[in-house]
């Protein structure tokens, strides 16, 4: 009876998670890739890709779990949420290359495959296209007629002599600077070559890599070779490496294939909003670094970021692409489907859960009236610290405190009054305590820059010592963050995530 019950409620599940794939979709953490940046005067505005070992969207992480830094200098969170929640478009420029570089069929399936992505766009995309042969031509201005273009593509052909493609590149770069009311800030260049420049003249391959560098738009390269094959192709990959976007050999992966991914991972980018020092743009480069912690491990990115002085406050205006404040309520919809309905479908699913799962104990508990009542306990299970996983990207931190199942309950009292708005903490202690933001720890502060398990108190005669447990933003005492155990005394103040303390 048991079994069928489980069988009828995984049944119900697979249900649940067809009608609803989006809570089903995400996976762990495998990668950090900043995709693009956007500097307002009041925020940094971060597009994010944050993928599983399957290259899909990852679970999104609590904000508490992010860092940013910036040359160093930890930057303060203001909000992260997914791409398609945000209620922006993307503009998405498009560089064919028409010289002959493409057969007659691969271009047959880029035009079937760019007019599918003008179908998928939504009502704030924009699509710009530039053809590049002899000459470097605009064929389409940023435009969401979808009509238009598709009569631009159609009319795509691959008989345009020599191949300037710096000059193309160099003009697509041109083209993300366009501003506008009805052009998105968040901008994405899709290139189509052989990565061959045979053509006399113009921009040379090294003034475009410096113009990549500066204008941290990621570059999508669909060449028809693989890129250790010729100078061509490694150039396509370099761009990719440069702007933080991903190269594909057409020759072995299918157009329609490539389009299909490049548009749902775009799709599935995070939004991450930082607050910066106003002394950061002075029109230099400065490196920008997101780290995001997962079970134990972090997994980061950093991008060299071109900081001019910005002219426009992300919410001076309220337009199609305004970037909606922290905390803001809105209808967008996802994947198609209404935010309520969404909503209405979970609240759905999670009440046939809990039925389900009243139903399958109510059976196990009959069941097992006849058993004996006295069977210890199982020991509680306490995982080991994870090992770090292979790769540039990823470092192991320190393993996290184990806490025993009781606390202590008798020695000295260590109490700490918050300073702005006097709320007080304390907890006795017989050898020592943690303080941290989980449910485990003897004191527990609710405050997202507070990490799991922060800052650990250890009697020392008749005072205490302080130390950092490898948190994520620092334990800062006295305006110093401490890198070693620390004594502390009454009417020290101690800084843990965005609040400050005083030892009483």
């Amino acid at each position: 009876m048991v079994r069928k019950t489980a069988a009828f409620i995984c049944a119900l599940l697979s249900i649940f998670a067809l009608s609803c794939p989006s809570c089903f979709a995400a996976g762990a953490l495998s990668d950090v890739n900043i995709g693009q940046a956007h500097i307002y005067t009041d925020l940094l505005h971060t597009y994010i890709d944050l993928t599983d070992a399957s290259g899909n969207r990852a679970t999104q992480p609590d904000i508490g779990y992010v860092r940013g830094e910036m040359d160093g200098d930890l930057l303060p969170i203001s909000v992260i949420k997914k791409f398609t929640d945000t209620g922006e478009g993307t503009a998405y420029i498009f560089l064919v290359d028409t010289s002959g570089s493409l057969s007659g069929s691969q271009l047959e399936k880029l035009k079937a495959a760019t007019k599918n992505w003008a179908a998928k766009m939504g009502e704030s995309d924009r699509m710009a296209v530039i053809s590049f042969g002899n000459e470097v031509k605009t064929l389409l201005d940023f435009s969401s007629d979808k009509n238009q273009i598709n009569s631009i593509v159609d009319g795509l052909s691959n008989n345009d002599g020599r191949t300037r493609l710096y000059d193309a590149v160099a003009e697509g770069l041109s083209a993300s600077e366009k501003r506008g009311d009805d052009i998105p800030k968040r901008k994405v260049i899709i290139l189509l070559s052989d990565g061959e420049n045979d053509a006399s003249g113009g921009a040379s391959r090294d003034s475009v890599t410096d113009l990549t560098k500066k204008h941290m738009i990621p570059i999508y390269s669909l060449c028809t070779s693989d890129k250790n094959s010729g100078s061509g192709a490694r150039f396509m990959d370099e761009l990719c490496e440069l702007s933080h976007g991903l190269f594909f050999d057409i020759s072995r992966t299918s157009v329609e294939d490539v389009y299909n991914y490049s548009y749902e991972r775009l799709m599935n980018a995070y939004v991450i909003d930082f607050k910066y020092p106003s002394s950061k743009t002075d029109g230099a480069m400065h490196s920008l670094k997101i780290s995001v912690i997962e079970n134990g491990t972090e997994f980061s990115d950093t991008r060299e970021l071109y900081m001019q002085k910005p002219t426009e406050s992300a919410f001076s205006t309220v337009t199609n692409n305004a970037v909606p404040a922290a905390g803001e309520e809105e209808n967008s919809n996802m994947n198609g489907i209404p935010k309520t309905t969404m909503l209405l479908i979970l609240i759905i699913g999670i009440v046939i859960l809990a039925a389900l799962i009243g139903i399958i104990a109510a059976i196990t508990i009959m069941s097992g009236k006849n058993k004996a009542q006295n069977v210890p306990p199982p020991p509680q299970y306490r995982p080991p610290a994870p090992a770090s996983p292979s790769g540039d990207k990823t470092v192991a931190l320190g393993a996290q405190p184990q806490k025993s199942a009781a606390r202590a309950n008798n020695g000295p009292v260590f109490k700490m009054t918050e300073v702005s708005g006097g709320e007080v903490f304390s907890a006795p202690i017989a050898d020592s305590i943690t303080v941290g933001r989980r449910s485990d720890n003897d004191i527990v502060l609710k405050d997202g820059q507070v990490s799991g398990h922060h800052m650990k108190i250890t009697r020392s005669g008749s005072g205490f010592r302080a130390a950092d447990l490898g948190s994520t933003n620092g334990t800062i005492i006295n305006g110093t963050q401490i890198s070693q155990e620390t004594e502390i005394n009454r009417g020290d103040l101690i800084l843990l995530g965005t609040k400050e303390y005083r030892v009483e």
